[in-house]
C-alpha cells in the first residue's frame, strides 16, 4: 500500500483516512464489497481519532461505509450508518456561521451529480411502486443531468440510467424503445465486463426478456440468457434464480442499483 512507503512522520491521520477509503471504494466498484467494507469501516475509525475531532470527515466517512454495507445487502446496518452519518453532518453544521443547524446538503450549490443520483433515486422508488411513466422520466432526467455535467458517458452510473430507462420502458410494453435501450446499455457494460460482470450480465439478462417477446429474436434471447448466467455464476457460484432481475441487482453497487 502507498501508505506504507511514507516515513511514519508523514503519516497523517487525513492520509491515511482518505487512502483507505479510496481503497475501499474502490473495492466496492469493482464487485468486491465485503472487502471493501472493511476497509470503509477502518477509514472510519482513523477518522475518530483525528485531533481535533473533524465531524465533516467522519460524516463523508460514515457514508461511504454505509454505502459499501448497502452494497452487502445488510440493509439495517446501512441505515444505521446512515443515520451516523447525519449526526456527524449536524455536529459540523451546528459550527458553520451561515444556516447553522441546516443540514448540509442544503449549505452548498446542488451539482448535475447530485441531481442525477437524487433523480436516480426517485426513478427507483416510482418503479418500485410501479408509476412507470413517473419512473422513465425520472430515470431520463438522471441520465441527462450526468451527461450535460460532464461526467464521463462510460461511467457505471450512466450505463445504469441507460439500463433503467430500458427496464421501465419494458415494464411498460414499449418493446422497440427497451431493444434499443438495454443493447445501449450492454455496449458501455461491455466496455468494462472485467470489472463490471454484474451489471454486464444484468444488461444481457434484461435483453434477453425483451426478446423473448419476439420469435424472430428467440435465437438471441436464448444466447444472450445462457451468457447472463454464465456470467452470473461467475460472479456468484451460490446464486439462486438466474431467472429473477433481483438476483443480478443484488450484486450491484448499491450507487447504482
Amino acid at each position: 500500500m502507498a501508505l506504507s512507503t511514507l516515513p511514519e512522520e508523514e503519516q497523517t491521520i487525513g492520509l491515511q483516512g482518505s487512502l483507505t477509503s479510496h481503497t475501499g471504494q474502490l473495492l466496492v466498484r469493482l464487485g468486491k464489497p465485503a472487502e471493501g467494507v472493511e476497509w470503509l469501516r477502518k477509514s472510519y475509525d482513523i477518522r475518530s481519532h483525528d485531533v481535533p475531532f473533524n465531524p465533516r470527515e467522519s460524516a463523508w466517512a460514515a457514508e461511504n461505509a454505509s454505502n459499501g454495507i448497502a452494497s452487502l445487502n445488510e440493509f439495517g446496518e446501512a441505515i444505521r450508518w446512515q443515520e451516523r452519518a447525519r449526526d456527524h453532518w449536524l455536529e459540523w453544521s451546528d459550527k458553520q456561521s451561515v444556516l447553522r443547524g441546516a443540514y448540509p446538503a442544503c449549505l452548498k450549490k446542488s451539482t448535475a451529480m447530485i441531481l442525477a443520483c437524487t433523480y436516480f433515486a426517485l426513478g427507483t422508488v416510482d418503479r418500485f411502486d410501479r408509476k412507470l411513466e413517473s419512473a422513465e422520466a425520472h430515470f431520463m432526467q438522471a441520465q441527462n443531468l450526468w451527461v450535460k455535467g460532464d461526467q464521463l458517458r462510460t461511467d457505471p452510473f450512466n450505463a445504469a440510467c441507460v439500463y433503467k430507462i430500458g427496464c421501465t420502458t419494458l415494464d411498460q410494453g414499449k418493446l422497440e424503445a427497451t431493444v434499443k435501450h438495454l443493447r445501449d446499455a450492454m455496449a458501455l457494460t461491455s466496455m468494462r465486463k472485467t470489472t463490471l460482470l454484474a451489471e454486464h450480465a444484468r444488461c444481457m439478462f434484461k435483453l434477453s426478456e425483451a426478446l423473448e417477446q419476439e420469435p424472430r429474436e428467440a435465437k438471441e434471447a436464448s444466447e444472450l440468457r445462457e451468457e447472463a448466467e454464465r456470467l452470473l455464476r461467475q460472479r456468484d457460484p451460490g446464486a439462486k434464480e438466474p431467472g429473477l432481475e433481483s438476483t443480478y441487482d443484488a450484486l450491484i453497487d448499491i450507487k447504482w442499483r
